[in-house]
């Protein structure tokens, strides 16, 4: 049987950034994955698929480990300004990063990039191993320690587990972490395109009656990555499109604002849901990321949290550590739920009311077009929710 002071089933970003803040403390640290690690290939000619929006909190964390340089060397995809709207509304809303005083307003990131330079970084660390194509089949605990095995019979055991295994958590559905849930009855369709016109560094968002509508700027002036949320049936339409006909769509869902259209990725899809978790840990077991929560995408601050769950359990293992307590005890894990439930409790509420706000089948949308109205001539008001996204 091995042993190990910390294991953090899922080697996705999360998982991977909270291996990296905890590796400097020297504890012996093991990431289980039950996929292979695929490696970044850079290719500066195509994207990968899959992106994510990355706020400043989000940046600040990945200075403190070490990747910011490498990342804005190889492929960052900065955005200046943000522009919204509704198909029930004349009026637009836009964000300006000059307005708060800030650089940019955040980033787009491939996430195999992410998870490339954040795996390369561990390997530094001798005392951090990797498990790939670990599927956990079995775990038992006790007061003093706890123990895992996978469908090998591989025994391993550890001081503290960390679920960061996804939204569909392993760990989260065998310990049976009780869950609030809510089906958002909407499937995200994701892809690249290339744009007639240039972005110009701005992401864009317009709220269609079916869902919203996101454009979010590459690092070529004429590449978008786009998440197109809507209905199941609409969704399945979509998809079954030719590739002109598809264009013609999002062209037009879109109001034409960057011109002709061309698609220059596979399509991807994947259901919405709305997850929170009521408690954040058991004994010697916490969750984080998507694990203890999942939210809409339409402000791109689902990774940030998850990011941000990472960085608050490092901080309060480290402070363990300092006071020579058993870090995987509840006094620990409990002032980690405190701090991050409470956060992101009112961001998943905030999100949710916006989502609500927009949705002409929701009450509230009637009040979409005077909201516009009131954060235009209320700078105040518009620039604090442009902080609170960037996490400053």
């Amino acid at each position: 049987m091995t042993d190990y002071h910390i294991l953090i089933l899922g080697g996705g970003i999360v998982g991977l950034t909270l291996a990296n803040l905890l590796a400097p403390y020297h504890l012996n640290i093991a990431v289980l994955e039950n996929a292979p690690l695929s490696p970044f290939e850079y290719n500066p000619c195509a994207y990968n698929s899959r992106v994510s929006a990355c706020n400043r909190a989000s940046e600040n964390i990945f200075r403190k480990i070490g990747i910011w340089e490498s990342l804005a060397q190889t492929r960052l995809s900065a955005y200046k300004k943000m522009q919204i709207w509704s198909e029930k509304s004349n009026q637009k809303l836009l964000f300006d990063c000059l307005s708060i005083g800030e650089p940019n307003l955040g980033y787009i990131v491939e996430n195999n990039l992410l998870s490339f330079l954040l795996l390369k970084q561990l390997k530094q660390y001798a005392h951090v191993h990797f498990y790939t194509d670990f599927h956990a089949k079995e775990i038992n605990l006790s007061s003093n320690d706890g123990m895992l095995q996978n469908q090998d019979g591989k025994k391993i055991k550890f001081q503290l587990l960390v679920g960061a295994d996804g939204k569909n958590s392993w760990i989260r559905k065998k310990l049976n972490f009780s869950i609030l849930e809510k089906d958002y009855e909407q499937q995200a369709l994701i892809t690249h395109i290339k744009t007639e016109k240039p972005h110009q560094q701005t992401a864009y968002q317009r709220f269609l009656s079916s869902g919203p509508l996101a454009f979010l700027p590459l690092q070529d002036s004429h590449s978008c990555s786009i998440v197109w949320s809507t209905d199941p049936t609409h969704a399945e339409i979509l998809k079954t499109m030719n590739k002109e006909n598809f264009e013609l769509q999002l062209a037009t869902a879109f109001e034409d604002r960057l011109g002709k259209l061309q698609m220059i990725a596979p399509l991807l899809s994947f259901p919405l849901h709305f997850q929170h978790v009521k408690n954040y840990f058991k004994e010697r077991v916490v969750l984080i990321g998507d694990a203890a929560h999942t939210i809409h995408p339409l402000a791109g601050l689902g990774l940030n949290l998850g990011l941000i769950d990472a960085e608050a359990l490092s901080t309060h293992i480290s402070h363990a550590l300092k006071n020579k307590r058993d870090f995987g005890l509840e006094k620990t894990l409990r002032a980690y739920e405190l701090q991050q439930k409470t956060n992101n409790t009112l961001t998943l509420h905030a999100i949710n009311l916006l989502k609500n706000f927009f949705d002409t089948r929701h009450p509230l949308s009637s009040l979409s077009d005077l909201g516009l109205r009131l954060a235009n001539r209320l700078p105040f008001i518009k620039n604090s929710f442009a902080r609170y996204a960037l996490g400053i």
